[in-house]
Parts: C-alpha cells; sequence; structure tokens
C-alpha cells in the first residue's frame, strides 16, 4: 500500500491519495475513486475491503482526496464542480504514467464518484478505459437530493447542505500534512456560505444543473459502463435511463437495496458485486473475452413483503437477465377530488435510506388521507419493469401547486406497500426550464413519469394508485393548502418482457474488513451515511465521530408553518490532537422566500477556535404572477 502519496496537479495543487497495489511485478490496471470524503476518518473502513481484495485480484486500487477534502490542497465550493472534472483528468494522465500502471484505467464508486466517472467519462480522457456506476443519476436536477419533480426537496437538501458543510470544515491530518494543517483548516472553515445557497439560487433547471447531466449528450460517453442501482435507492432511475440510451456500451443491474455497494447494503439478497466488477474489468481492462456476453439488464423483480415491522431483511423476489416488453398493464382514472391533509407523508420513509429493509413501510395511513384507484383483485400476476407513466386531466384553485403519485401493491388483508412512486411540481408541467402559470379553474393536462420499478403483483392482490397534492416531509408544501379535481387519466405500467430468463448474480464477497473498533452500541461499518458513531480505525491510530439529527415539523392546515432543523456534529482525533466540527441549520418558508440560518462552529483540543452564522434569504420560485 502506498500511504500517504501526493498526486501533483500543473497549478501546484496536491490531492492526497491512498493506492492498493498487487504483489506481482508486471504492470496492471488501476481502478480510480476520486470522493470528497476523506479517505482516512471517512471511507477508510469501506475502502480497505474492496480495494484489498482488487490488489488481491491483479488490481491496483486509487482512492483520491478531491480538491479540498482530506489531506488534499485546495477547497470545497461546491459539487460536481469543472474543477473537479480536470483535477480527475489530470489524475488518470498521471496514473496512466506510473511504472505499475498498464497505462489502462477505470473509475468507479457510488454516489458522488458514481457522478463522477460518468460526468469525466463524458470529457473523454483517453486514459479513461470504463466505468462502473453506482448510485448516481443522468441528470441532476430532476433525480439528485435537491428538487423532486421540480419541487424543493424538503427531506434532504438542507440534510446534505449541512452534512457537507459539517464535512467540508473537517481539518487535515497534522500526522500527513504537517504543521500547515492549522492553516489549511481555516481555510476551510472560511471557505464560503452553505453549498445551500447555490443550490436555492437555481430552483429551475439552468445551466447550473445541466452542467454534470451526462443525459444532454449521451454520444459523449464512447467507454463501456456498468450501471447499477437498487430499487430502496432514490437514484435507481439512472441505470434503466444508461441502459436505454447508451446501447452497445452499457450494461445494468437493480437489486432491491438502499444506498450502498450491494454486496454490503441491505435490504439482501446481497450479491458478488466486486466479482462481477472483476468480470468487467477483465474485458476491458485486461481485453479478456468474456465466458458469456453480459447482460444488457439484470434486476430482481420483487413481491409483496409484509410492511409491519420487524421488516424482513431480504426482499421476496427473483433475479432475471430482463427485457421490457411493448406491453402494459393500464390503470384507468375517471373524475375525483384530490384535497388532502398536510401530514399525509409521514410512511414516505428516508428520501435516501442507507441499509434499510424497509423504509417507507405500510401505506395505508398516507391511502386514507390520498385520493385512491385501484384494480379489481388481480386473476392473473402482473408483472412490471420500467418507468410508469401518468397521464391526467386536472383543475387546481390555487397558482402554485404540486401532485404526487404513489404506486401500491395492496394484499387482501388491505396492507398496503410502496411500489414506486412520482412527483411534479404542475408550474413545471411544460418543462422544468420555465414556470408556466396554472390556469385556476381551466382544464388542463400533464404527463410525467414514475421512478422505475421492478415489481410482481400477485393474483389477489390489487393495483393502487394513491394521488396527493401534499407529502411531507419529502416536498416542501405548496404556500397554500390545495383542492385538485382529476377529471381523467390513465397510469399505464410497463410489462416485463415475456422471454425474460433467471438470473444467478452469487453470493457476496466484502474482503477483509478494517480493523476498527465502536466506541458506542450500535455502530454498522456499512452505512455510509456519516453518521456512525464513534470508533477507533487502528490501522490509521484515528478515533472518528459522527452523529447528528434531522427534525420535520408542520401545523396541520399551516404550510408555511414547515420548519427543518439539521444538527451535524464531527469530530476525529489521534494522541495529543483532537479537532470536533459542528453545523446546525435551520430552514422555513414563507409564501414569497426561503430562509436557511446556519451555524458552524470548530474546536481545537477542546477549545473553540471559529464561529459564524450565514442567513440565506431567497425568494421563491412561484407561479403567483
Amino acid at each position: 500500500m502506498l500511504d500517504p502519496l501526493f498526486i501533483p496537479l500543473s497549478d501546484g495543487t496536491r490531492l492526497a491519495a491512498r493506492i492498493w497495489l498487487p504483489t506481482i511485478d508486471s504492470p496492471v490496471p488501476a481502478i480510480l475513486e476520486p470522493l470528497p470524503y476523506r479517505r482516512n476518518d471517512g471511507t477508510f473502513i469501506i475502502d480497505q475491503p474492496r480495494y484489498t481484495w482488487w490488489a488481491e485480484h491483479g488490481f491496483a486500487g486509487v482512492r483520491v482526496d478531491i480538491r479540498g477534502s482530506g489531506d488534499s490542497d485546495g477547497l470545497i465550493t461546491d459539487e460536481y464542480l469543472r474543477q473537479e472534472q480536470d483535477d480527475t483528468i489530470e489524475v488518470l494522465a498521471w496514473l496512466a504514467d506510473q511504472p505499475w500502471c498498464t497505462g489502462r484505467v477505470a473509475m468507479m464508486g457510488f454516489s458522488w464518484g458514481g457522478f463522477a466517472g460518468l460526468q469525466v467519462a463524458a470529457r473523454r480522457p483517453p486514459q479513461l478505459t470504463c466505468v462502473v456506476t453506482v448510485n448516481s443519476v443522468v441528470r441532476r436536477y430532476t433525480d439528485d437530493c435537491h428538487y423532486t419533480g421540480g419541487c424543493v426537496n424538503a427531506y434532504d437538501l438542507l440534510s446534505w447542505a449541512d452534512t457537507m458543510y459539517a464535512w467540508n470544515a473537517r481539518p487535515p491530518d497534522p500526522a500527513i500534512v504537517g504543521d500547515r494543517w492549522r492553516e489549511m483548516w481555516m481555510a476551510r472553515l472560511n471557505a464560503g456560505p452553505p453549498m445551500i445557497e447555490t443550490w436555492l439560487s437555481h430552483q429551475l433547471e439552468d445551466d447550473y444543473w445541466r452542467h454534470g447531466s451526462v443525459c444532454f449528450d449521451y454520444d459523449a460517453i464512447t467507454v463501456p459502463v456498468l450501471a447499477v442501482g437498487g430499487w430502496a435507492d432514490p437514484y435507481r432511475n439512472a441505470v434503466l435511463d444508461l441502459v436505454d440510451n447508451l446501447p452497445g456500451l452499457a450494461s445494468g443491474i437493480v437489486g432491491p437495496w438502499a444506498h450502498g455497494y450491494p454486496h454490503a447494503t441491505g435490504p439482501g439478497p446481497q450479491i458478488d458485486f466486486l466479482g462481477a466488477c472483476a468480470a468487467f474489468f477483465d474485458q476491458h481492462l485486461l481485453g479478456r473475452a468474456p465466458a458469456e456476453p453480459f447482460p444488457r439488464l439484470r434486476t430482481y423483480i420483487q413481491e409483496f413483503d409484509p410492511p409491519e415491522p420487524p421488516a424482513a431483511p431480504r426482499r421476496t423476489g427473483r433475479w432475471v437477465s430482463a427485457g421490457r416488453s411493448d406491453g402494459d398493464y393500464r390503470v384507468e382514472i375517471s373524475g375525483g377530488l384530490v384535497s388532502t391533509n398536510q401530514l399525509l407523508g409521514a410512511s414516505a420513509g428516508a428520501w435516501c435510506p442507507y441499509g434499510e429493509t424497509n423504509s417507507s413501510g405500510e401505506q395505508r395511513q398516507d391511502d386514507a388521507m390520498a385520493w385512491c384507484i385501484e384494480s379489481d383483485p388481480l386473476i392473473e400476476p402482473v408483472e412490471i419493469l420500467g418507468f410508469p407513466m401518468v397521464r391526467l386531466r386536472v383543475e387546481v384553485d390555487q397558482p402554485d401547486a404540486f401532485i404526487a403519485v404513489r404506486l401500491c401493491d395492496v394484499a387482501p388483508d388491505g396492507s398496503s406497500v410502496l411500489v414506486t412512486r412520482g412527483i411534479l411540481n404542475l408550474t413545471h408541467r411544460h418543462g422544468h426550464d420555465r414556470l408556466t402559470p396554472l390556469p385556476m379553474g381551466e382544464a388542463f393536462d400533464v404527463e410525467f413519469r414514475l421512478d422505475a420499478a421492478g415489481h410482481r403483483f400477485r393474483p389477489g392482490h390489487r393495483v393502487r394508485v394513491a394521488m396527493s397534492t401534499t407529502y411531507w416531509p419529502w416536498i416542501w408544501p405548496s404556500p397554500t393548502p390545495v383542492t385538485m379535481i382529476v377529471l381523467a387519466g390513465e397510469v399505464t405500467l410497463p410489462m416485463v418482457a415475456a422471454d425474460s430468463t433467471p438470473a444467478d448474480l452469487g453470493e457476496p464477497d466484502a474482503g477483509t474488513a478494517a480493523d476498527i473498533e465502536f466506541l458506542d452500541a450500535g455502530g454498522d461499518p456499512n452505512r455510509p451515511d456519516f453518521l456512525l458513531g464513534r470508533l477507533m480505525i487502528r490501522d490509521l491510530g484515528l478515533i472518528s465521530h459522527d452523529e447528528g439529527s434531522n427534525t420535520y415539523t408542520l401545523d396541520e392546515g399551516d404550510p408555511l408553518s414547515a420548519r427543518v432543523r439539521i444538527i451535524r456534529r464531527s469530530a476525529v482525533a489521534r494522541d495529543g490532537w483532537s479537532t470536533i466540527v459542528e453545523a446546525d441549520a435551520e430552514m422555513t418558508c414563507s409564501a414569497t422566500s426561503f430562509r436557511v440560518e446556519s451555524h458552524l462552529a470548530a474546536w481545537h483540543d477542546d477549545v473553540e477556535v471559529f464561529r459564524r452564522i450565514d442567513v440565506t434569504v431567497v425568494p421563491r420560485a412561484t407561479g403567483r404572477w
């Protein structure tokens, strides 16, 4: 293992890296993962098993702290900047030029790392040979954690902004960078306002969001892509989008998982993900012909599981190599009135769950407050795979309104489980790049897709479509309660192709775990959600401590009472040195503007060394013209 290692960039910046090398004399291909999540006290416990596994199987694993993170020079001021891509392209060239490297490099990663692989691939650096992207998106505005269907994502927008505020404010390690650690830390603490100020300043899909969204030019990607996602993860749409739009280049795997790597994330069944990646890398990095071609799409078709806790750690279903047929199952929608309680959404679950077995849970409480249409009990099973489409003709009584549509599987005993859902800000019905006023009291048409799903409805079950004009705390509520009249419509569910065949993705091999000790009860090394508790990383001599809370409040009947409070507290220490960073943010909204108050404080050896307050007020994009 090469650590610490600093990769020099052309502007004098040095990026900290850790490299796992095989114990062989000949050059090998490299697998690169650049992240802002700190390769030491951040991701070491999930990196060490994977990259040791790669080294044991003849690949060099390279984990880089991007500019401004971990022990690297510079500052982070936002996500997915052009500078980050430029840096990664330089890193690829540096790796390819090393004597231990064959010159062929892959990128892989989940979430931020998955985004990065696609974004850099679209820049076509010659050293990049292939990409494995897990839990990523192809369209940042619609599918990332900031906006959902053109609505402000109340559940995760502030949560992620505050998490990154605390994460970016953590110091470099003096054992790695030496005495300049304090100067680097102060620069990070003073780097600028929280990212949420920028995110709220772009409430429409403008050039800010188009940057880094590869869907606007799929042809720019010319290397093979293995796209992986989970039905319990909010980023699953990218798998089908990539498979559909990169014919001959992309293959996909979608399982039952939440946010994380599918050999170590629930719910089960987990798979031999590292083995699947190794087969992909054998072909594209080593030039070995595969035993059989990679299927275009392998997916887990889920079935109904009882939603009452304790939820099963393994979803019922089966693996198939699947195509999507031209046929659809249709739910016809007749007229109805949709006027929903402000508190509808209590059964929504986490927007981005980490390893949870059934985040959304029983839907009957929300169904009872929604307007529902459902089928008769099914005579034959209905198996769907793809993006359900919603087409409606509606009227509304307010200039700002959205519609939330949930597709549920209802058992004979009345239990209701979520299959998928979708949301549309109705002022975005002609595109997320503009506001189109609503013709109050007049009928208009809307069409949008729900998130991708793979599901089998059993005979005797019902297909339920539930509609609401509220969905708290997933979505920031409309400023005034909305009544909607649904005049007509339909939901079409794409069917699984009849020629789909069984698939076997093997049993998980997680590699050799890092030497860590959880110092608090309930710690879990496979939860990459930055709230792991207090732990000792014995391999590095570091103690890391991450904790926090999310609070969502709303008074029924008063959408302007909505309030989100996020607290993140991060600490890192080694013998004779300790630091703490605390970020605390609160978000509210009037009929005309969002307001966020963010606090950041830091301590060195229990002495407060920094404190700042930022207040962000941003006009609300509204249909009240």
